[in-house]
């Protein structure tokens, strides 16, 4: 049996919230942009019965009664894209954006929209479950491209792609653009984000750091058997105050609000997503001051860490990554990896990371879900 709590209060009040749910409307408003996160896992067998209420617009075969655990916002319903609503959605929106523009708008609506991400791993865990929804199986893939890895002798992009653009189209009205990037003061990823922005306009762009700032100090410890992972997020040593310290010092504080008012002018969405709690440094840590200076500005904070706080050891094969090892191709490959872990009572991998691609997804067409 998979378990996250103990099956004490906490289960029966799991079970009078599902029966208080089911006594009101049969579907809760939708979530408000970025409010989806906020929520707790049950499990499948408790969630299924009253999954429909959560889900916003949704057919109730979706693919999330596959999974473990179900995700369940607080008072409020999120939509489960399918490849159909993802690419009415990105026809819609583009369509919406294209109709700002005082010229040329018919040959606007002939592009696909673009939404550039920029980010190290984790960030391409969360593309790579986009790409799986698109596809249309959360759960198998086969998950095949140049970001997320094409065979075994050709893996997913990493550290030689630094800075050079992957773009992968999600049928002819959407094209996601994948950069992998360490740090904001790494290689001047700053003037690269000032071209994304003003140059190549895409309608959003995401972006995350955190595990390469850390990274030596992850390595340092790495054989300390001393060391005891920030597993509870905060910044547990001098060391870590520090390097969260330099993520929010004056120069990123400039460098952030002058971005800001860039993407203002060039009518580009900024999305922020901050650091998923893991082994190796504190989420907490990594992006709580500098989340304060960013809320001063037009970057919008998606947050991974309420989501990701009680199943991410599961949920992330060595403590931080969201890809599902070994790199599997096939249905066949998936369904092996699935019968392994169910073997040691194990969850399913894909679960935190499809979710959190959903969650984007909702953030990203939010004022469209209702024309869906």
């Amino acid at each position: 049996m998979h378990t996250l709590v103990p099956l004490n209060f906490l289960f029966w009040t799991i079970l009078v919230y599902i029966a208080l749910s089911a006594s009101f409307d049969m579907h809760l408003p939708l979530c408000p942009p970025f409010h989806d996160n906020n929520g707790m896992w049950i499990s499948n067998s408790l969630g299924y019965l009253t999954l429909e209420k959560y889900c916003y617009k949704c057919s109730f075969s979706n693919q999330a009664i596959n999974f473990d655990y179900l995700w369940l916002p607080q008072n409020c319903s999120y939509h489960r894209f399918s490849t159909d609503t993802i690419e009415r959605a990105s026809i819609l929106l583009r369509n919406q954006e294209c109709m700002k523009k005082s010229s040329l708008v018919e040959h606007c609506k002939s592009k696909p929209l673009q939404i550039t991400f920029l980010g190290d791993s984790a960030l391409r865990g969360i593309f790579c479950s986009i790409a799986r929804i698109y596809i249309g199986n959360e759960t198998h893939g086969p998950c095949q491209n140049l970001v997320c890895g094409v065979s075994m002798s050709q893996r997913e992009i990493t550290i030689p792609f630094i800075h050079r653009p992957i773009t992968i189209a999600m049928g002819p009205n959407l094209n996601l653009t994948f950069y992998y990037v360490k740090s904001l003061k790494w290689k001047r990823l700053d003037e690269l984000l000032e071209y994304v922005i003003s140059v190549q306009r895409p309608n959003a762009i995401v972006f995350s750091t955190g595990a390469w700032d850390f990274y030596n100090l992850c390595k340092k410890h790495r054989n300390d058997p001393s060391f005891i992972p920030p597993v509870n997020g905060s910044c547990h040593n001098d060391d870590m105050r520090q390097i969260s310290r330099s993520r929010s010092d004056n120069w990123t504080n400039q460098t952030m609000h002058y971005l800001s008012n860039l993407a203002n002018q060039s009518n580009v969405r900024l999305i922020y997503r901050n650091n998923h709690y893991n082994n190796r440094y504190g989420a907490l840590c990594a992006d709580e001051e500098l989340e304060t200076l960013l809320k001063t500005s037009q970057w919008e904070i998606w947050d991974n860490r309420i989501m990701s706080k009680s199943v991410w050891r599961n949920q992330s094969y060595d403590g931080f990554h969201f890809d599902w090892p070994v790199m599997t191709y096939t249905v066949e490959d998936h369904s092996k990896y699935n019968a392994v872990h169910a073997a040691k009572f194990m969850q399913k991998p894909g679960m935190l990371a499809v979710q959190l691609a959903h969650s984007l997804l909702q953030n990203l067409f939010h004022s469209l879900l209702k024309f869906l």
